[in-house]
C-alpha cells in the first residue's frame, strides 16, 4: 500500500450551503413573498356592516276601541283607541289575522297604568313610546313601527 502523503490527505473543502444557488433562489422567493404579503398586498376588503335602516312606515291598522280598568285607587276607566303603524312590507290583511296579539299587549299594558300616565304632554308621550316598544317586541321590527292613540277618554 502506498502512502499518500503527497498532499492527497487533505480533505476537499465542502461547498458552503449559503452560496448554493438553489438555497439563494428559495430564500429570495420566500423574502419576496413576505414583502408582498405584508407590504405590497392590499388589505382584504372588510365587509362594512351597515346599521339596520329605520323601518319605513306603511299602512295604518286601526283597532276597535276598548274600555279598560286603570290601576288606580279610584278605579278609573279608560276608553282607548289605538292604531298600529305597520311597516311598508307588512300586509294589513296578515296583521288583521294577528290583531289578537295587539289587543293582548294593549290590555296588559294599559291595565297596569294609572290615570296620571295618560295626562297630556310628556306622561302620555312616554306611555305611547313604551306601548310602541312592547308592540314592536311582540310583532317584530319588520312588521310594526309604532302605535298611535286615536281616542282617550277617562272616567
Amino acid at each position: 500500500m502506498a502512502d499518500k502523503s503527497d498532499g492527497d490527505n487533505e480533505e476537499p473543502k465542502k461547498k458552503s450551503k449559503v452560496k448554493d444557488p438553489k438555497i439563494l433562489g428559495i430564500g429570495g422567493i420566500i423574502i419576496a413573498a413576505l414583502v408582498y404579503q405584508f407590504a405590497l398586498k392590499a388589505p382584504p376588503e372588510t365587509e362594512m356592516v351597515e346599521p339596520d335602516p329605520e323601518p319605513v312606515e306603511g299602512s295604518i291598522f286601526e283597532l276597535e276601541e276598548m274600555v279598560l280598568n286603570l290601576e288606580d285607587e279610584n278605579a278609573n276607566y279608560l276608553r282607548v283607541g289605538v292604531a298600529v303603524v305597520l311597516t311598508d312590507i307588512e300586509d294589513p290583511a296578515t296583521f288583521e289575522a294577528d290583531q289578537a296579539i295587539a289587543k293582548d299587549v294593549i290590555v296588559d299594558y294599559v291595565g297596569s297604568r294609572t290615570a296620571a300616565d295618560f295626562a297630556p304632554g310628556e306622561p302620555r308621550q312616554q306611555t305611547k313610546e313604551e306601548l310602541s316598544e312592547l308592540m314592536v317586541e311582540a310583532y317584530g321590527e319588520d312588521r310594526v313601527v309604532r302605535v298611535l292613540f286615536t281616542a282617550l277618554v277617562m272616567q
